[in-house]
C-alpha cells in the first residue's frame, strides 16, 4: 500500500477536515502572472534575462565609470533601455490584466454545495473545497473536476452528458456514468449519508484518462468501484440534456486538468534567429578586435608622442582602460533595436496572414490563426513536409461504401477517391450517410434478412460509442463509427438508445434490447474495440469485436473446414481490393460466450479494474493483468465480415501537394491506414506520380532490426546503381562565341529586350538528364526497428533522402513524432512542417520545426497544439508561397540592413581615430547616437518587411519554383552578411575621408572646420546614406514608403536645428552649428558626391550587375513583367516561363530541383487564340 500511497491521493466524502489535512487546493483559480508588488522586480528579473538587455543595461552602468565613459559619467543609453523597457511592461501588463479580468470572472461564479445541515447552499467557485458535493444544473459549467455521483430523475437513469467543446473542441455530447456505488443517493438525505473515500490519481493534465477507485462504506463492509474517465465531469465542460447531477469534487482549482493543461506550447525557434544569434557573436568578436586595434594603437602613439613637451602627463593611459573606452564609442555594433524591429514586423506580417482572404473558410467562418508569429519566416524556408491522411487530407466525411460478409462482396462500385468541398464542421447524417445506389441498397437489404448478414449489421449497430440526441440524431466522436451505424440503419438495422446497463435497437422493424455486460474500449495498441451484450431474447452472451484488419485477424480461431478456410481467404482478397481503391477497411467477428466462463472473468476483470497498480501500468505501457483479461475475451473469434468507407479528399488538395513538389519541398505522408489505401491516396493526392517508382520495405521479410537493416541497404544500393537523378552543369557557349538569341515581335516589343531576357534564361538553363523519381513505403513495424537501431535509422535516412515522397502507413501518434524528430535528426539543416487536425497528431505537431494545425472534424487539440491554424489543406499553399516566401526575404532583408547601418554609423566614427592619433575622440552629437535606430532609421525598415513584394500573388501562386530561394538560405547567408558588413565597413571608411578631406580649410578664412562641424556632415550623410541604401532594395515604392524616408531624414533635421538652437539639448558645442555648416559650400558638396557616389557606385552598380550577370528566377520574371505590352496579358507569357521549366527532382534534400528553362518553347498568344514564338535561338534561324 505504500507504494500506492505514492502515485495516488485520498479524496474523504464530505469531510473537510481530513480533507484539509491531506493539504488539497482550493478552488480559487489565479492565473495572472503578477501582483502589483511583485510584479517590478519579476518584470526585470524576465527582462534581463535576454540577452541584449542584460548587454545594454552593461554598457549604461559602464557609461556612469568616468575614467571610460565618452558621455561624462551620464548613462546616455538608459533613455533607450527605459523606453523598450516600457514598451514591454506595458505589452505584459495588458496581457496580465486580460488573465486577471478572467480570474475573477471565474472565481465569482455561483454552484451549489451540500452543507453540513443537510441542504444545498449557494457558493462562490473559489469556495468550493476538494471533497464537497456539489449540485449542478443543465447548462451550468462544471466548477471543478467532479466524480458523478448520482443523477436523480424519473426513469432511473444514471447518465448524463456533457459538451466538452472548450476542453478538446469537440462538438458531440459525450455520457458520463454515476458511479454504481452510489447512483441511489438522488437526495440531500442519502448524500448526506454517504461515507467513505476516493483514492485517485495525482492531478495531471490528461483530459482522456483517469483512474482511481472509490471505496463507499456500507454498514459494517466497504463496497470498491473502479473509476474511469467515463464517470468524470471535468472542469470547463458543461452539463448538457441533464436536468441536475450530484457529484464529489475531486481535484480543484490549479490542480484541475482543464487547468493544468493549460501548457505553452514547446519554445521554437526559427533557423534564421538561429542564423542571427551566429551574426550577432561574429559582430561582437569584430567588436572585440576594433577595440582591441585600436587600444593597442592608441598606446603605442602615446608611447612615440611621449617627447611632445606640449602633451602633459594625463596622455598617459592604460590599454584596459582605453579598450574599454573604445567599447562604449562603439557599443552599437551588437544593434539594439534588431529585436524589437523584428516583433513589431512580425507582429504586422501576422495580422495580414490573418486577415488573408485566400485562408478564410466562409462556411465554418474560420480565418487563419497566428499562434506562433517568431515562426514567420520559416515558413518560407520549409525543406520536408509531414503530413497526417485523415482529415489533413481527406475530409474526415465518412460514407459507408462497402462490405463483405461471410466472404461475399456487396455495396456501391467506388473508383478512384474523389475530392469534396468541406461545407460543414460537424459530424452529422447527411455528410456521412452511407454512398449506396438502389442496386446495392436492394443487395445490402436482402443480404441483411440472411442469418449472417442479420448477425453482421447487429455488430454495426451495436458496436460503438455513438450516442442519439433528443432529437433524434446521432452524435459521435468518431466519423468511421457514425458511418457504419447509418450503414446499418440503411439496410433496416437501426441504433434507437442506450443506456449504462443496455442498448436498443430495431432489426427490420422489431426492437431488440441487449444488456450491457463490458465494454472493451477502442486504444492504439490493440486498434480494436469489443462489446460484450447479453441477448435477451435468446440468454446468451456475445461478444462482438470490430477493429484494423491486421488486429482482428490475429485473434481469430483457427479455421476448422475447408469452407471457413475460403470464406476468410475471400474476406482477405475484399479487404486488399478495398484497400486498393483507397477506402479504410475494417475487419468484424464475434463469438458466444458460455455463461460459467464469463463470471469468472468478469470477476477477473473487475479486479483487474479496481487494482491502482494494474491500471496504473496499463497507463504506461507496461504488462497489467487489464490487458490480459481483453487478451481472454477477444481470443478465438469467428470472422463475420469487412467493411469499406470512403473518406473523400479536401477540395484542391492534389493541386496544393503539386505546387509544394514544384517548390522542391518532400512531401511524408503518415498514416494508420494499411498499405494499399496509403498509396491509393498517395496516387490520388499526386503525392505517387504516375511515373514514380515505389519501394517497400517487406514487413514480412524484415522481422527484426538486422533484417530491416539489410532490407535498406539494398534499396539504398538499388537507387545509387540506378543513379536516382543526375543534374549536369549550366552549358555556356565555347570561348569567344557567346550564344546568342533574338525576338521575333508580337506588338512593339523590344527585340533587345527579350533578347537579354532570354539570354538570361539560357544562361541559368542547366543541362539535365532526368529520370523518375522514387516513392518509400514504410509500415509502423519497419519503424520501430528503426527507431531502435542506430545503424537501421541512418540507412532509413540515406534511403528517405533519396526519394522525393515517403509513405508511413500503420504508424501510431508516437510514432509520428518520433519520425519527425528522426528526419530532423538526419538532416539538421532541413526545416520540417508537420499538418494535422487530430488529437493523435499533436506529438508531431508539437516536435516539428512548425506545426500546422487544421480545424476540421477532429475538434480543436491539433489547433490548439499548433503555430499556425487553417481550415483546409489547401490553404497551405497561400500560407507558405505566398506569405511564407515573402516573409522570409523582408525578415532577412530587415536584419541585413539593421546590422548594415549599425555598422555604418559606428565605423565612420572608428575611422576618424585614425586622423587623431587613435585617442577615441567622439565624433557624433549623443542625441542622434541615441536617435539614430529609433527615430532615422527605423521606420522604412519595418515597412518594408511588412509591405514589400517582387511580385503579385497570382505570378507566386503560379511559378512555385520561386519558393526555393528558402530553403536554399539565398536571402540570408554567409556572403550576403559578409557583403553588408564588408559594405558598410567600406562606405563609411570613404565617407569619413572624403569628409575630412573635403573640409580641411573649408572655412572662409582658410580654417579648417571645428569638431563638431565635421561629426554634424558625417551623421547626416550617414543617415541619408543608411535611407537611400534601403530604396534599392526594396522591389516596390508605395506612398507609405516614400513618406517614412522623408520624415525619417527630415525628422533628424529638425533634431539637428533644435539642438544648434537650444544649448542645453547638446551643449554650447553645437550651438548655431547648423547654420554655420549649411553655409558652408563644401558642405553641400560632401553630402552631395559622397552619397552620391557611394551609392552609385556600392549598390546600383552592384546590383545592375548582379541582375545582368546572375539573375535570379524573380528577375527574369520580373523583367517578362515588365516589358510585356502596355495593354498585354502578361498571364500567357508567365504560362510559357512555367511550360519552358522543366523541374527536376532532387538527388537528395540538400539539393533542390534545378530549373531548365527552354526558350525556344516560350510562347505568347495573341487575341485570335494563334501564338508565335518570341525567344528562339538564332542557331535554329540559321
Amino acid at each position: 500500500m505504500a507504494a500506492i500511497e505514492t502515485e495516488y491521493r485520498h479524496v474523504y466524502i464530505a469531510d473537510a477536515l481530513r480533507n484539509a489535512a491531506l493539504g488539497h487546493a482550493s478552488n480559487y483559480v489565479r492565473t495572472a502572472k503578477y501582483s502589483s508588488w511583485s510584479f517590478l522586480p519579476l518584470f526585470l528579473f524576465e527582462s534581463f534575462q535576454k540577452v541584449g538587455n542584460g548587454y545594454f543595461l552593461l554598457v549604461a552602468v559602464l557609461q556612469c565609470i568616468r575614467a571610460i565613459s565618452n558621455t561624462n559619467g551620464v548613462p546616455a543609453t538608459l533613455p533607450t533601455l527605459t523606453f523598450i523597457l516600457c514598451v514591454d511592461a506595458t505589452f505584459a501588463i495588458l496581457e496580465d490584466l486580460k488573465r486577471r479580468r478572467a480570474d475573477r470572472i471565474a472565481n465569482g461564479r455561483a454552484t451549489r454545495k451540500l452543507a453540513a445541515h443537510g441542504a444545498f447552499v449557494e457558493v462562490l467557485w473559489a469556495d468550493i473545497r476538494v471533497g464537497d458535493i456539489l449540485e449542478i444544473r443543465n447548462h451550468e459549467p462544471i466548477p471543478a473536476d467532479v466524480l458523478l455521483l448520482s443523477v436523480p430523475n424519473d426513469v432511473g437513469s444514471s447518465t448524463c452528458y456533457v459538451e466538452t467543446k472548450s476542453l478538446d473542441g469537440e462538438t458531440n455530447l459525450k455520457q458520463r456514468q454515476a458511479v454504481p456505488t452510489t447512483q441511489h443517493a438522488t437526495t440531500p438525505s442519502t448524500l448526506s449519508a454517504l461515507r467513505g473515500h476516493a483514492t485517485v490519481e495525482r492531478p495531471n493534465h490528461s483530459i482522456h484518462t483517469f483512474q482511481g477507485v472509490l471505496h463507499v462504506v456500507h454498514a459494517s463492509d466497504t463496497t470498491p468501484a473502479a473509476l474511469s474517465t467515463s464517470n468524470m465531469l471535468l472542469r470547463g465542460s458543461t452539463l448538457q440534456s441533464t436536468a441536475r447531477v450530484y457529484g464529489l469534487v475531486i481535484t480543484a482549482g490549479m490542480e484541475t486538468k482543464s487547468i493544468k493543461g493549460n501548457r505553452p506550447t514547446p519554445s521554437k525557434r526559427s533557423a534564421l534567429e538561429r542564423r542571427i544569434n551566429l551574426y550577432v557573436l561574429a559582430l561582437v568578436g569584430l567588436l572585440v578586435v576594433f577595440c582591441t586595434g585600436a587600444a593597442t594603437a592608441s598606446v603605442l602613439w602615446t608611447s612615440s608622442a611621449q617627447s611632445a613637451h606640449y602633451l602633459g602627463p594625463e596622455l598617459r593611459a592604460s590599454w584596459v582602460v582605453t579598450f574599454f573606452y573604445y567599447f562604449l564609442l562603439m557599443y552599437q555594433f551588437v544593434p539594439i533595436s534588431l529585436y524589437v524591429s523584428m516583433g513589431t514586423a512580425k507582429f504586422a506580417q501576422a495580422r495580414f496572414i490573418e486577415w488573408d482572404l485566400g485562408m478564410y473558410h466562409a462556411s465554418s467562418n474560420t480565418p487563419a490563426a497566428v499562434r506562433s508569429m517568431g515562426l514567420n519566416e520559416d515558413l518560407g524556408q520549409i525543406s520536408h513536409l509531414v503530413t497526417d491522411k485523415t482529415g489533413t487530407l481527406t475530409s474526415n466525411i465518412m460514407q459507408f461504401r462497402k462490405c463483405s460478409i461471410k466472404g461475399v462482396a456487396c455495396g456501391a462500385r467506388c473508383d478512384r477517391p474523389k475530392p469534396i468541398k468541406r461545407n460543414s464542421t460537424k459530424v452529422h447524417v447527411p455528410m456521412s450517410s452511407p454512398a449506396f445506389d438502389e442496386s446495392a441498397l436492394v443487395e445490402l437489404t436482402n443480404i441483411a434478412h440472411s442469418p449472417d448478414g442479420r448477425r453482421f449489421f447487429i455488430l454495426l449497430a451495436v458496436c460503438h460509442t455513438v450516442l442519439q440526441d433528443e432529437d433524434g440524431a446521432y452524435s459521435a466522436a468518431s466519423s468511421d463509427e457514425l458511418a457504419l451505424v447509418l450503414g446499418a440503419k440503411a439496410v433496416g438495422v437501426v441504433f434507437t438508445s442506450r443506456s449504462p446497463t443496455t442498448i436498443s435497437i430495431t432489426v427490420h422493424g422489431n426492437e431488440l434490447t441487449f444488456d450491457i455486460l463490458a465494454v472493451l474500449e477502442f486504444d492504439s495498441n490493440r486498434r480494436r474495440m469489443s462489446i460484450v451484450l447479453r441477448d435477451i431474447a435468446n440468454d446468451v452472451i456475445v461478444v462482438y469485436t470490430k477493429g484494423a484488419d491486421v488486429n482482428v485477424a490475429s485473434v481469430l480461431r483457427r479455421p476448422l473446414s475447408e469452407s471457413a478456410v475460403t470464406m476468410r481467404a475471400d474476406t482477405m482478397r475484399h479487404v486488399q481490393d478495398y484497400a486498393g481503391e483507397g477506402l479504410r477497411t475494417l475487419l468484424c467477428a464475434y463469438k458466444v460466450v458460455d455463461e460459467a466462463w464469463y463470471l469468472g472473468w468478469a470477476e477477473r476483470y473487475a479486479a483487474a479494474a479496481q487494482s491502482l497498480p494494474d491500471v496504473d501500468r496499463r497507463q504506461k505501457g507496461l504488462p497489467n493483468a487489464i490487458d490480459k483479461c481483453f487478451a481472454e475475451m477477444e481470443a478465438d473469434l469467428e470472422l463475420l465480415g469487412a467493411t469499406a468507407i470512403e473518406d473523400k479528399l479536401q477540395d484542391g488538395v492534389g493541386e496544393t501537394l503539386q505546387a509544394l513538389r514544384a517548390a522542391g519541398i518532400n512531401l511524408w505522408m503518415l498514416t494508420g491506414d494499411k498499405e494499399e489505401t496509403a498509396i491509393n491516396i498517395g496516387r490520388a493526392t499526386h503525392l505517387i506520380l504516375p511515373e514514380m517508382r515505389c519501394l517497400a520495405v517487406s514487413e514480412a521479410s524484415a522481422t527484426s532490426a538486422a533484417l530491416a537493416l539489410a532490407e535498406l541497404t539494398a534499396l539504398r544500393a538499388q537507387l545509387e546503381a540506378r543513379g536516382a537523378i543526375t543534374i549536369a552543369r549550366p552549358t555556356r557557349p565555347p570561348p569567344g562565341r557567346r550564344r546568342t538569341t533574338s525576338a521575333t515581335s508580337v506588338t512593339d516589343w523590344s527585340k533587345s529586350r527579350w533578347t537579354l531576357t532570354a539570354s538570361r534564361i539560357s544562361i541559368r538553363a542547366p543541362s539535365v538528364v532526368a529520370e523518375t523519381g522514387h516513392a518509400l513505403i514504410v509500415t509502423g513495424a519497419i519503424l520501430d526497428h528503426v527507431f531502435s537501431n542506430g545503424a537501421c535509422s541512418d540507412m532509413f535516412g540515406a534511403v528517405a533522402e533519396r526519394c522525393s515522397t515517403v509513405i508511413a502507413c500503420r504508424v501510431s501518434p508516437a510514432q509520428k513524432a518520433s519520425l519527425v524528430r528522426l528526419l530532423m535528426r538526419l538532416d539538421p539543416t532541413s526545416r520540417v512542417l508537420a499538418i494535422g487536425d487530430g488529437a493523435n497528431d499533436v506529438p508531431m505537431l508539437q516536435e516539428a520545426h512548425v506545426g500546422v494545425g487544421i480545424s476540421g472534424q477532429e475538434g480543436l487539440q491539433a489547433v490548439n497544439a499548433s503555430d499556425y491554424a487553417i481550415a483546409q489543406f489547401s490553404y497551405l499553399r497561400n500560407l507558405l508561397l505566398v506569405h511564407g516566401r515573402s516573409n522570409y526575404e523582408r525578415i532577412s532583408k530587415l536584419v541585413l540592413y539593421i546590422l548594415y547601418k549599425n555598422i555604418l554609423l559606428i565605423t565612420a566614427q572608428f575611422w576618424f581615430a585614425l586622423f587623431t592619433g587613435f585617442s577615441g575622440q567622439k565624433l557624433y552629437l549623443e542625441v542622434g547616437v541615441q536617435l539614430y535606430n529609433v527615430a532615422f532609421t527605423s521606420l522604412p525598415i519595418v515597412l518594408l518587411a511588412v509591405l514589400d513584394a517582387d511580385l503579385p500573388r497570382e505570378l507566386v501562386l503560379q511559378l512555385p519554383f520561386l519558393y526555393k530561394a528558402g530553403p536554399n538560405h539565398f536571402h540570408l547567408n554567409h556572403g550576403r552578411f559578409a557583403i553588408a558588413i564588408g559594405s558598410a565597413l567600406l562606405e563609411s571608411l570613404c565617407l569619413t575621408s572624403c569628409a575630412v578631406a573635403a573640409l580641411e580649410k573649408s572655412d572662409v578664412h582658410g580654417a579648417s572646420p571645428g569638431l563638431w562641424l565635421l561629426g554634424m556632415v558625417v551623421l547626416t550623410s550617414v543617415i541619408v546614406l543608411a535611407n537611400l541604401k534601403l530604396v534599392w532594395w526594396q522591389h516596390a515604392i508605395l506612398p507609405a514608403n516614400a513618406l517614412a524616408y522623408i520624415s525619417s531624414i527630415g525628422l533628424w533635421g529638425v533634431i539637428a536645428v533644435l539642438c544648434s538652437e537650444w544649448f542645453f539639448l547638446s551643449g554650447f558645442a553645437w550651438e548655431r552649428m547648423m547654420d554655420v555648416g549649411t553655409s558652408l559650400p563644401a558642405v553641400w558638396l560632401t553630402w552631395l558626391l559622397v552619397v552620391v557616389t557611394l551609392l552609385l557606385s556600392t549598390t546600383v552598380a552592384l546590383r545592375a550587375f548582379a541582375t545582368m550577370v546572375h539573375p535570379t528566377c524573380s528577375d527574369i520574371v520580373k523583367e517578362i513583367q515588365a516589358f510585356r505590352a502596355p495593354n498585354a496579358d502578361v498571364g500567357p507569357l508567365v504560362q510559357g516561363l512555367v511550360n519552358s521549366v522543366k523541374a527536376v527532382p532532387a538527388t537528395d534534400s540538400k539539393s533542390p530541383a534545378r530549373l531548365a528553362p527552354n526558350p525556344s518553347l516560350l510562347t505568347i498568344h495573341d487575341n485570335s487564340g494563334s501564338s508565335r514564338a518570341i525567344l528562339h535561338r538564332q542557331d535554329d534561324q540559321a
